[in-house]
């Protein structure tokens, strides 16, 4: 009785989100089906678009590059589709869902589990961000905090300095990569990190070798009264007080992936960030 009880909450649950979902998107993108409950899965045709720029973010030179590159990673790749969608609002619906509503609603994916990735770069006021959602076979490596992480560190600082085009290709290269090894290496990119080191010490030896050839006037002195004034300080008591105190930390674990299910139902794991 008890399990039936959670069964038909659980649906109920479920209804309720679907509902929510369709109230939310009212007056939303065309693409969005009238009754969500009645949705039915779909393939789409292979001459449509995997970069959907509607927040108009991209100049056509960009957007020619960036499908030229989606182009590359499904070839290379046939197993998975690869989208990128941009728009300027989500009609109320959180971003990690309207990332997987586009894909799943738009008909991509490939195979029966509709494999794929969707990056979803949100441009809404106050809503800025991106969604990384993986689904079907997919979804595993998106389930992965070290694969979400890495993914982040690479879009973030673009985003945040308005450089749109070279995060999403700097990310669409990382794809390739998570999706042909299964993760990412440790020491990812190391002569970029390596570089940065190298550099900085050697602006740090011309500033400290400036610095030293400046300090000419500088002399020895073998005694203190040099730099005393004699009288100007009396010490009447002195006395050590020692304060001891225990703390204990506990580590809190933040997990960075997440898992998703579109308005439809569909599964899925990702990850994002704002900026």
């Amino acid at each position: 009785m008890k399990k039936l009880f959670c069964t038909l909450l659980g649906a109920v649950m479920l209804l309720g989100c679907l509902s929510m979902s369709a109230l939310a998107i009212e007056g939303g993108p065309a693409w969005y089906p009238d009754d969500v409950q009645a949705f039915v899965d779909f393939h789409t045709e292979e001459s449509t678009p995997r970069l959907v720029d509607d927040a108009d973010i991209f100049t056509d030179e960009e957007e020619a590059e960036l499908t030229a590159k989606l182009d590359a990673l499904r070839a290379n790749h046939p197993e998975s589709d690869f989208v990128v969608f941009t728009d300027t609002s989500t009609y109320g619906i959180e971003r990690d869902v309207y990332a997987a509503d586009f894909y799943v609603f738009n008909g991509y994916g490939v195979g029966d589990d509709f494999n794929g990735v969707v990056l979803f770069i949100s441009m809404e006021e106050n809503n800025r961000g991106w969604y990384f959602w993986g689904t079907g076979k997919c979804e595993k490596l998106f389930k992965k905090d070290a694969n979400i992480d890495h993914l982040n560190n690479t879009i973030s600082p673009y985003l945040s300095r308005g450089e749109y085009a070279e995060g999403v290709s700097a990310s669409l290269d990382d794809l390739d990569v998570l999706f042909t090894k299964g993760k990412f290496p440790k020491g990812f990119r190391p002569l970029i990190v390596l570089g940065a080191i190298v550099g900085g010490l050697i602006i740090a030896w011309i500033v400290t070798t400036v610095l030293k050839d400046e300090m000419n006037t500088v002399h020895e002195a073998t005694q203190a009264n040099l730099y005393l004034d004699k009288g100007s300080v009396h010490l009447r008591h002195s006395a050590d007080f020692f304060l001891y105190r225990t703390v204990n930390r506990v580590k809190r674990e933040k997990k960075s992936s997440s898992s998703t299910r579109s308005s439809s139902g569909r599964s899925g794991s990702g990850g994002g960030g704002s900026f």
